[in-house]
């Protein structure tokens, strides 16, 4: 039954990279690390799911980058917002870390932190949700972005 869910879980994958308007290598990349990304995830007791958003989804190619949102199904531990989405990238940092230990053609180029709207002041009020940049050897840079 278990081999039946991931081949279900992966056609649902592959169907939505396949109607992205991007090159096949990258689409090929995509899938590739997505697919170490969850197992990296498994691994660590997560079930990780994933979304491409943004411009690879709609707008024509080049793209600097392809922007997937990631969710761990972790709810952060904290007081406030900001603690909690710190607790969650720090999971997401993890998995993200082991999955390019898995595959060596994949690279972490640069991690960036959550961080609250200081126009507001408010730790409950976030700017930004976090961002880790993976380098393929070859290709556009992804770009992960937590989203609880």
């Amino acid at each position: 039954m278990f081999q039946k869910s991931e081949k279900k879980l992966q056609k649902m994958e592959n169907k939505s990279i396949e109607g992205l308007p991007i090159p096949e290598d990258e689409k090929n990349n995509l899938r590739k690390f997505l697919r170490v990304l969850k197992n990296a995830g498994n691994e660590s007791g997560y079930d990780v799911e994933t979304e491409v958003v943004g411009g690879a989804v709609n707008k024509p190619w080049p793209r600097k980058d392809i922007d997937v949102t990631v969710k761990t199904g972790k709810r952060g531990k904290g007081e406030t917002e900001l603690d909690r989405a710190r607790d969650e990238f720090e999971t997401l940092s993890k998995i993200a870390k082991k999955a390019i230990e898995i595959d060596g053609d994949f690279s972490i180029d640069k991690v960036i932190e959550p961080a609250m709207d200081e126009e507001f002041g408010s730790p409950d009020i976030m700017k930004f949700d976090g961002v880790v940049q993976i380098l393929p050897k070859k290709g556009a840079r992804i770009e992960l972005i937590r989203k609880k």
